[in-house]
């Protein structure tokens, strides 16, 4: 009977190590898997900046690049104003000089 106890007590004890060891092996894998799921989250989110800054950059361009576009047409059309506005000044100046001449002769 003894012999039996002692059997008992003996498989209790294996157990309680196969039972201690699956919870230091769940442990491991749980606090793997965690590392892993934060590296991957870090990934992402580094991935996810990069992106962002890449398409900030490329916003960037594409505004000063119509900036450009737009400052470029504003002066073509201030240039041709000019032209259209100094052909009437260099008329008035003429007919002001044809009239002061005409008066000075009369």
């Amino acid at each position: 009977m003894e012999e039996v106890i002692e059997e008992i007590l003996g498989v209790e004890k294996k157990a309680e190590r196969i039972v201690l060891d699956a919870k230091n092996k769940a442990a491991t894998v749980t606090a793997d898997a965690e590392a892993k799921a934060a590296d991957l989250v870090k990934t992402a989110q580094e991935d996810a900046e990069k992106s962002v800054r890449s398409a900030l950059q490329a916003a960037r361009k594409e505004a000063e690049k119509e900036r450009e576009t737009l400052l470029k047409t504003a002066e073509q059309k201030q240039k041709a104003l000019l032209e259209k506005d100094k052909g009437a000044i260099d008329g008035i100046v003429s007919d002001i000089i044809s009239i002061i001449v005409h008066t000075e002769l009369q």
